[in-house]
């Protein structure tokens, strides 16, 4: 068998390889944060509402901006989790417990940690409600509510989770049921969904086709599988030059693809999948499954979606180049929740938020922010409004992108607080595309080996990938 590190030669492999070491690495010991609903206050300089990667990120720079006692963080969860990595967990490479962490060990060190739920947000009394009745008010807001899974929008869902044959990498709930569903595949259909609503990865629900298609090959069940993609969306990917790359692997791995086919209902007890034709609308079809991998539509937080900070699509409405909010001057949006035309992905939070954080700090010296580019795939992501936006770092090969997709997963077991505690941004030095506005140069080769993530690194080089 060839080795990894074959696949690819020179001064990238060299990089690869120091990541992969690096993932291996486990950090240090984590400083506690000062954190329980009960000891908190009711006013704060900096309020960050979610403990996502959004969220994280930023509470980790005001913390260095405003001190550590000036920010809270507003998160109900006790388990943060790194969500990406689901798709190994359905695909039977990882396990579900290594993608999760204590939310208590993500937060930085003496950040508050409000442990309750944002049930009303008040920007004209520059205050918020939780689900505990409190009522905490801030001098500035940071809103990362990332976004909402709405399965309930499928008839026969969540409840047809509770049948054999049916999963989902998008929860925690039903991510192992796919995996069960992929071992138990004996003869049939195996089915893929896309939802016709924004999703967040939007790239997870071809992922883990191409995985299970692998994975049919490996058991010898492969003559054995009709593998169907029914998406919503009109083509496979938003730009043509990796829109043609993938054609390439789904003629070579003989899977079918079906355009504006938008899921509607699922018959868990009969495995049967119905759905709707989009370009005429009423009109259905029902597809027999031996295997269902759901996407399910997604939508804002229920607690934006009246809320007067967001968009009539209920999406908190920021500016896209400096993520100030256009009606709130001290208010801010960043990920999954905003309006924002990028990639709802862990990777866009982190190149927006250091946007973000020289938008806060221009503001905070009562300036007004320079317009900037949000994301550094600008011409991609906001000019084209392609549904999501990826990079291939070597080549247009999509097997070496898929490649690197896998290595930087085993580069961030140890290490995901990478993003959501740094807010590193994530640029290919190679790529024509420039590096975003404030892009740092350094190299992992200068790292030390339990680098502290909350600081600056040693030393200046190249860096980061994806």
């Amino acid at each position: 068998m060839v080795p990894l590190v074959a696949v690819v030669s020179g001064p990238r492999a060299q990089l690869f390889a120091c990541l992969l070491r690096l993932g291996t690495q486990q950090v240090g010991p984590l400083q506690l944060h000062t954190g329980a609903s009960h000891a908190a206050r009711n006013h704060y300089e900096v309020l960050v509402l979610g403990g996502g990667s959004g969220g994280i990120t930023m509470a980790a720079r005001m913390k260095r901006k405003v001190g550590a006692e000036n920010v809270a963080v507003v998160e109900p969860s006790e388990r943060h989790f790194y969500q990406p990595i689901w798709t190994l967990v359905g695909a039977g490479a990882k396990q579900l417990s290594s993608s999760g962490r204590p939310t208590a060990s993500v937060i930085p060190s003496g950040v508050e940690w409000i442990k309750a739920r944002v049930t009303e947000l008040n920007p004209d009394k520059n205050c918020i409600h939780t689900d505990d009745d409190e009522k905490i008010s801030y001098q500035y807001l940071i809103i990362a509510l990332g976004i909402q899974l709405d399965y309930e929008k499928i008839k026969g869902l969540p409840e047809g989770f509770a049948h054999p044959k049916i999963g989902s990498n998008y929860s925690v709930k039903t991510v192992e049921k796919t995996w069960k569903a992929l071992q138990d595949f004996k003869e049939g259909n195996a089915i893929f969904t896309f939802p016709n609503t924004p999703v967040k990865c939007a790239g997870a629900p071809q992922k883990i086709m191409y995985l299970s298609e692998a994975y049919f090959r490996k058991t010898g069940k492969r003559s054995k599988a009709n593998i169907i993609f029914n998406t919503a969306l009109g083509a496979i990917f938003g730009v043509k030059k990796y829109a043609d790359a993938l054609q390439e692997i789904i003629r070579e791995r003989n899977l079918t693809v079906n355009y504006k086919k938008n899921l509607i209902e699922v018959r868990a007890d009969k495995q049967e999948a119905v759905f709707e034709n989009l370009d005429k609308p009423g009109e259905t079809q029902v597809i027999s499954y031996e295997m269902l991998h759901v996407t399910p539509p997604m939508s804002p937080p229920d607690v934006l979606k009246t809320s007067p900070v967001s968009d009539a699509a209920g999406w908190v409405d920021v500016d896209k180049e400096t993520l100030q909010h256009k009606r709130y001057p001290n208010v801010f949006g960043i990920g999954d929740c905003t309006n924002l035309p990028t990639s709802k992905t862990a990777a866009a939070v982190a190149a927006q938020s250091g946007i973000l954080d020289r938008t806060i700090s221009v503001i905070m010296k009562n300036q007004t922010p320079t317009k900037k580019v949000c994301m550094p795939c600008k011409n991609h992501c906001l000019n084209d409004h392609v549904p999501f936006c990826v990079k291939v770092v070597f080549s247009h090969n999509f097997a070496l992108s898929f490649f690197s997709f896998l290595s930087f997963f085993y580069f961030l077991r140890w290490s995901f607080a990478l993003v959501a505690q740094a807010g590193v941004q994530w640029h290919d030095l190679g790529s024509p595309q420039p590096p975003p506005p404030g892009f740092k140069r350094f190299s992992c080769l200068s790292l030390l080996n339990r680098w502290n993530y909350r600081r600056v690194p040693p030393h200046l080089a190249n860096f980061l990938y994806f």
